[in-house]
């Protein structure tokens, strides 16, 4: 009974993974997304269904306890969320109501994505509070050091860029807190809140 509860439990927690990668994609956010509370809640209800669906296969004698038949668990997982039997069409096509599993899929992104969008935008609020509250010129420096690495198009003209906002700054302190926004919104295009938190380290 024991390596069944393990086998079911680890087909789960991995085709989980998977599964919640098409949810994190969606988020313009991604890296942000994968330590929120909804996206913790979401892994955690798709590890039972995924693990409830193994022991099922199990005893019905579908599968075998075996490494093949895991691969094929999790691996078909993600699969069996998207599939659907036929679509009762709506008023609109955002109306379209899918009849299977995918309409699981469907009716939790649209519980859970808003949630994700809304802490994301809370910890970025925080981190902007952060950047406004650190020096123009480590900002302009950090950003340098962050932006060299990077393959992105014009990136003299971003480095120049960073410097005439350094220097209008200088000559002008009324406008550094727009420029510090000017500048965090430059590097959230370029790397996100990843690009962000590297400055906010130094």
């Amino acid at each position: 009974m024991i390596l069944i509860a393990l086998f079911c439990l680890s087909a789960g927690l991995v085709s989980a993974v998977l599964f919640m990668l098409d949810v994190i994609s969606e988020s313009k956010e991604p890296y942000e997304a994968i330590t929120t509370l909804e996206v913790g809640i979401l892994y955690l209800v798709n590890v039972i269904i995924a693990a409830l669906i193994t022991y099922v296969l199990y005893l019905t004698d579908r599968i075998q306890l075996g490494f093949m038949a895991w691969t094929a668990v999790v691996l078909g997982y993600p699969l069996l969320m998207h599939t659907k039997l036929f679509t009762v069409k709506g008023t609109t096509p955002g109306e379209n109501i899918s009849v299977g599993f995918e309409v699981v899929y469907q009716q939790v992104s649209k519980l859970l994505l808003p949630g994700i969008d809304k802490s994301i935008e809370e910890r970025g609020s925080r981190l902007l509070t952060d950047f406004r509250a650190m020096p123009t010129d480590r900002i302009v420096d950090k950003a340098k050091d962050y932006i060299t690495p990077k393959k992105i198009e014009n990136k003299q003209a971003v480095m120049d860029w960073l410097d005439e906002m350094r220097n209008d700054a200088d000559q002008n302190p009324e406008h550094a807190d727009d420029n510090k926004r000017a500048i965090f919104a430059k590097i959230q295009d370029i790397g996100g809140y990843r690009g962000i938190k590297y400055i906010l380290r130094g």
